[in-house]
Parts: C-alpha cells; structure tokens; sequence
C-alpha cells in the first residue's frame, strides 16, 4: 500500500514537470533566437543590388568585422535569379565561418563563382522568390535595398 502511495504522489509531480519544461523550452528559444542566439543556425542577410563596387562578379559574399550585420550576400539584380550562384555564396559563407568563427574578426570580400550543385539550391530559389516580393530596407553601408535574413545552418568547426 506504501508503494501506491508514493506513485500517487509523485506521478503528478513528474508529470507537471514535464509540463513545464515543455512549456519553457519554446519560449527560451524563441528568446535565444530574438537575441540572436541558436546552438545550430545563425543569420546571413542577403540584398538585391543595382550594381557594387566589387568588378567581374555577380555575387559577393561580404564578412564585416566592424558592422552589423556582420554576414552579407550582394546579389546584382540582373543575376537576382540564378540560385545557383545563391547557393554557392551560402556555402562559401558554411566554409568560412567553419574555418574562422561564427563572427568575423577581419573584414573579407568573396566574389562568388558558379560551383557544384548544392543542396540548398531550391531553398535559394525560395529565397529568392520572397526577397522579390519583399519592401525595401535600409542596409547599413548600401543604402535602402530589398534584402532580407535567413538562418543558415552552422558549419562545424574544422580548426
């Protein structure tokens, strides 16, 4: 009788702390994400420009040490439809932050070249599909451009 005792009273017990962790998992995420915190992906804001200064390519990877946000892909607009290139930026960006952290401490510029099929090829299509759609915003050191984030998966380190 003593052993059904204690089951009855601490079968609630579990059973409400289980709740409660279930509860407060999503909710310290989504803070971790509003902080910009995320254990697998972090952001990379990708524009649309006209033109930039960066001669003989039509998409840049920019990695700023001393601007926010640190992680920029430059798509000129007239190759704003060729995922391709898109996907291959977001897998340069992988590798590099792989090679020297998630957050810069020099400032790099990557002219992107056509590569291998990547998987995030359809996805960069996807992207680029809403970034279309999307309203122009100012974008620290380009002026007020369609551009917008996406979370990209973290690379592991390799150092």
């Amino acid at each position: 009788m003593r052993t059904s005792m204690n089951i009855r009273t601490t079968l609630p017990c579990i059973v409400t702390s289980l709740i409660m962790y279930a509860a407060a998992v999503p909710v310290a995420r989504a803070q971790g994400i509003a902080a910009g915190i995320n254990a697998r992906y972090l952001p990379v804001t990708i524009a649309l420009v006209d033109d930039f200064k960066y001669k003989g390519a039509d998409v840049v990877l920019l990695r700023r040490a001393d601007a926010q946000p640190h992680d920029i892909i430059l798509v000129k607009r007239a190759k704003a439809r060729d995922a391709a290139l898109l996907a291959e930026a977001v897998a340069s960006l992988r590798v590099l932050r792989a090679k020297q952290g998630d957050v810069p401490t020099r400032s790099l510029v990557v002219r992107i070249k056509h590569g291998k099929k990547r998987k995030l090829q359809a996805q960069a299509a996807d992207w680029i599909g809403v970034l279309d759609a999307s309203a122009p915003l100012p974008l620290e050191g380009f002026g007020t451009v369609k551009s917008m984030a996406v979370m990209v998966p973290r690379a592991r380190r390799t150092r």
